[in-house]
């Protein structure tokens, strides 16, 4: 990422919007490990002067949880996205062999499209 020219806006969960929160077990400690990742990450970011075109958010809303996942594209010097991805990137055991999960790519040019993508995740 350092090398990289791109800007990311990083949107996770906040651990009190982590569906995982409270459960038994293992389970109950992974919105505490994803904290622990995503802080050695900014971490990272601000030690290589990154924070400028890196930026982490969290998500949280009271009795919500956030389970979102999305990409947009957007090519250098442009305003508009031209590639985003649709569907559940999980490639677990349990996505691959006993959920039903699918994943797709859309490219366009069509200017109409690139802004609702563009407002989509605005």
């Amino acid at each position: 990422l350092h090398k990289s020219e791109s800007e990311f806006d990083l949107l996770m969960a906040h651990p009190k919007a982590n569906g995982f929160l409270g459960a038994r077990g293992f389970a109950g400690g992974i919105p505490h490990a994803y904290t622990h990742i995503a802080r050695k990450f900014f971490r990272k970011i601000n030690r290589f002067g990154l924070h400028d075109r890196i930026r982490m958010h969290e998500y949280e809303r009271e009795g919500w949880t956030f389970h979102a996942k999305g990409l947009w594209y957007y090519p250098p010097g442009e305003t508009l996205p031209s590639l985003t991805m649709v569907g559940s990137p999980n490639f677990g055991y349990r996505s691959v062999d006993k959920d039903l999960e699918t994943q797709m790519t859309i490219v366009t040019t069509n200017s109409g499209l690139r802004q609702q993508l563009h407002d989509e995740q605005e």
